[in-house]
Parts: C-alpha cells; sequence; structure tokens
C-alpha cells in the first residue's frame, strides 16, 4: 500500500498515536480527514502538516454520540468525499472495579471504543464497495486477546472490536477491500500517562506510528507490537483458565507507575 494521494480518514487525531500517524501521513503525501474532539488543536494540526497544505480537512466529533457520528457521515458523504483508506484509531479507557460496576461508563466506554467504530465502516464501507478498493483498519489492543485485572470493560471493548474486523474480512475476502486489526501494547500516550501500574516495554507514540504505517504499507492483516508482549500476549491463550487466573489476578496491584 502506497499513502501518496490517498484520503485518509483518521479518528483520535488530535494527541497520541493519532496525532503520530496525521504527522507521518502528511510527510507520505495524503490527504488527511483529521476527527477529534478538540476543534482547535485539530485545526491547528492541519494547517501545520505538510505536503497537502490547505488540504487537510479537520472535524470535530464526539464519538460517544452517536448521532455526531451520524451528522459527520453525512456532511463527507454529501461533499462526495469517500476515503480510501479509515484509520479508526480513537479509544477510551477507565478504571474497572468488579465491586462497584458503572454501567453508564461502560456504555460509554463501548459506544468509542467499538460502536463508533462499526458506525463508520457502516457509512464508508459503501464507496468502497462501489471503486472496489478500499483499507480499514481499526486499533484495537493486546488486552483484547484475553481477561485482564482492573479492565474487564475495555479488555472486553476491545476483544469485541477484533472478533468484528476479523469477521468483516472473512466477508470482505477478495473483494479489493482490506481489514487490519491493529493491536498495540502499551504506548506512552495522555490515556497511559494516569496508569499507576508497571507497563512492559512501554513505547512512545511516535515509534507506534512508525510500525503501524510499516505494516499497512505491506498490507499486514494484523499489526501487533511491542513483539515480546504481543508473543507473551498470544501464547497466554494456551494457558489453562485456572493457571491463567493465578497468575493474573493481582498483577495491577500494588505496582509502581510506568
Amino acid at each position: 500500500m502506497h499513502f501518496a494521494d490517498k484520503t485518509v480518514l483518521l479518528t483520535g487525531a488530535s494527541s497520541g498515536i493519532g496525532a503520530e500517524l496525521a504527522r507521518e501521513l502528511a510527510a507520505r503525501g495524503s490527504r488527511l480527514i483529521l476527527l477529534g474532539r478538540r476543534k482547535k488543536v485539530l485545526e491547528a494540526m492541519a494547517a501545520d502538516l505538510p505536503a497537502a497544505q490547505g488540504s487537510h480537512l479537520a472535524m470535530t466529533i464526539d464519538l460517544a454520540n452517536p448521532a455526531d457520528i451520524e451528522r459527520l457521515g453525512d456532511e463527507l458523504v454529501k461533499s462526495s468525499i469517500t476515503p480510501e483508506l479509515l484509520i479508526l484509531n480513537a479509544g477510551m479507557s477507565s478504571g474497572f472495579s468488579a465491586q462497584a460496576i458503572d454501567m453508564e461508563k461502560i456504555e460509554e466506554l463501548f459506544q468509542v471504543n467499538f460502536f463508533s467504530v462499526v458506525k463508520l465502516i457502516q457509512l464508508f464501507l459503501p464507496g468502497m464497495m462501489k471503486r472496489k478498493s478500499g483499507w480499514i483498519a481499526v486499533t484495537s489492543s493486546l488486552a483484547g486477546y484475553r481477561g485482564m485485572p482492573s479492565s474487564a470493560d475495555y479488555a472486553a471493548s476491545k476483544a469485541a472490536l477484533s472478533v468484528f474486523a476479523e469477521s468483516m474480512r472473512l466477508d470482505l475476502w477478495q473483494s479489493g477491500i482490506g481489514v487490519t486489526i491493529i493491536s498495540p501494547g502499551f504506548v506512552r500516550t495522555p490515556m497511559t500517562a494516569n496508569h499507576q501500574f508497571h507497563m512492559p516495554f512501554l513505547l512512545d507514540s511516535d515509534q507506534a506510528a512508525r510500525i503501524i504505517l510499516r505494516g499497512l504499507q505491506r498490507e499486514k492483516l494484523e499489526i501487533h507490537f511491542p513483539y515480546r508482549l504481543s508473543i507473551l500476549a498470544k501464547a497466554s491463550r494456551l494457558l489453562s483458565s485456572r493457571f491463567y487466573a493465578a497468575l493474573m489476578h493481582d498483577r495491577r496491584k500494588g505496582k509502581p507507575p510506568g
């Protein structure tokens, strides 16, 4: 896959991995549709990006609000803008307590991490199907491979996203449309800044962005990193449920900040 002259829709573009992806893609000649919640940050970024000066779009959106997604989709469809690459990168996390389950917080998290992704795919997939070409990349997580302590809501949302994307890939196979699942481990971003536990193999967001784009350039169907942590996460699925529970149940208690 080449990025030059491609129209790329990128969510979560105002910070973290999304912001680094925007800079890298613009440097490679992509025209970007930057989606995020912070209008001034997005507009400043769009104005400063190289290569396609004046052609990038910055659009504010609250992915926790389904009506907001519908509105934005209508605007883009009516303007005949049809992205050739979707990088659905936005996400949120929250602390989870089994003793105090907060349904409102869980519903918001699933709306951002799962349902907003499905909705954006629904909006732009018809244009890709008509052209018989396009690529969809969703940012899941290594946390979606197996249950994680204090993360039942986040891990479940990412597991749902990964299985949805993989199933979509099967349905779209040989249609000209590819689907990539991006599964990062711990990355230094505003979302992880307040984690009060050890984060092994922590990467900076610019490192993560380069790994993602290298994988997309090669049209990899799964991009998982860092390598050592992803191998451990994959291997954990071979462990018995009892052994895994005994190993992991207090893994995030009493750990120093990463």
